[in-house]
């Protein structure tokens, strides 16, 4: 459900039928309004998730109070047996920030944690990136446009040094971690050389974005060298470029983009403003390089959905299970060639 311009009391209704109804797995309110008695409902959607199949929650941009908002994590924090939770665009505060720590430290089942684009203090990161760094399921996390960086505006070094070693610690130690989004997070060239030298020590780690943070030539040349030249590609090609504006454009709203960035025309991503690190793990026929290779490109696989597809000949196979074009009768083909065509 999303803009629907339902009233609070309309939307208590659907959330009443549909915990009537049973069996909902997932759930999206994505810019609604959210009052006291939608809360009450969705709490008790809540409260049966742990017998239920109820497993993915998303609240991107909802109109909800702090107090009510407050409500919803705390019971998640008590019991939480959602794979994915998704509060893009909302306003926290102090006790909000430590239920989302307390969920990603203690939710047992969830491998998806988003809170792009969320209205809270630098200094709160630091709670929220303690319970990422204890978490045994993350997966796939979504930290754009928060600011974890310093750009722009004035914070204190030894707090912008301490998020720098929590996002390292994260990166290079955490064992179940996919796929990361720094994007636009105001992250500065020798924040963004030490997450990829972090990334080099990382066993799961195959996507980080770090797109949008304004890096400039020199740091991008350093960030590069931080890895190893015979393990890397990077990836010039025009249309590479083109591919990955218009993927990064698909993963945020045009109004989202306008909105942080003011009357700059967002239509695509610029050559200076990606910067993106991908791998496939041990597959050296990807890269044409040593195992584990990562490639500085422009638009990521994960997000992309591409599929990896391989394809084996065996001879011995082939002969049981094909016949050459020529043996087949004329009946079945027209074409006399050499190539092999596998019979109905």
């Amino acid at each position: 459900m999303a803009n629907n311009g339902v009233s609070d009391e309309s939307l208590c209704n659907i959330l009443r039928g549909i915990r009537e109804a049973g069996g909902i797995r997932k759930l999206e309110c994505c810019r609604n309004a959210i009052g006291e008695l939608s809360v009450f409902e969705l709490a008790n959607i809540l409260s049966k998730a742990s017998q239920e199949p109820f497993q993915e929650l998303e609240l991107s941009g909802v109109k909800i109070s702090g107090l009510h908002l407050n409500s919803v994590l705390e019971m998640l924090s008590k019991s939480c047996s959602l794979t994915r939770l998704a509060l893009a665009r909302q306003a926290f505060d102090e006790i909000s920030i430590d239920y989302l720590a307390k969920i990603a430290r203690r939710a047992k089942n969830m491998y998806c944690f988003s809170i792009a684009g969320g209205e809270l203090l630098a200094s709160s990161l630091t709670q929220i990136l303690k319970g990422l760094i204890r978490s045994k399921t993350l997966e796939y996390v979504d930290l754009s446009w928060l600011p974890l960086g310093s750009q722009g505006e004035m914070i204190v070094t030894e707090l912008k040094q301490e998020i720098s070693r929590l996002l390292c610690t994260f990166v290079a130690r955490d064992k179940q971690l996919i796929h990361l989004d720094l994007s636009y997070s105001r992250l500065t060239d020798p924040q963004i050389v030490e997450i990829v030298s972090a990334m080099r020590k990382s066993e799961s780690l195959l996507s980080l974005h770090l797109s949008g943070n304004g890096i400039s030539d020199k740091g991008r040349k350093q960030a590069v060298e931080e890895l190893k030249a015979e393990t890397l590609k990077i990836g010039k090609g025009e249309d590479d470029i083109d591919q990955l504006g218009n993927a990064e454009a698909q993963s945020m709203s045009k109004h989202q983009l306008e909105e942080k960035r003011g009357a700059k025309q967002v239509e695509r991503l610029t050559k200076d403003e990606c910067l993106l690190f991908w791998r496939v793990r041990d597959h050296n026929e990807v890269f044409l390089a040593s195992s584990g290779g990562w490639l500085c490109c422009n638009q990521c696989f994960i997000c992309a959905r591409w599929r990896y597809c391989v394809f084996a000949f065996d001879p011995e196979i082939a002969r049981k299970r094909f016949v050459p074009m020529s043996a087949l009768p004329s009946s079945m083909s027209s074409c006399r060639s050499n190539r092999l065509s596998r019979l109905p």
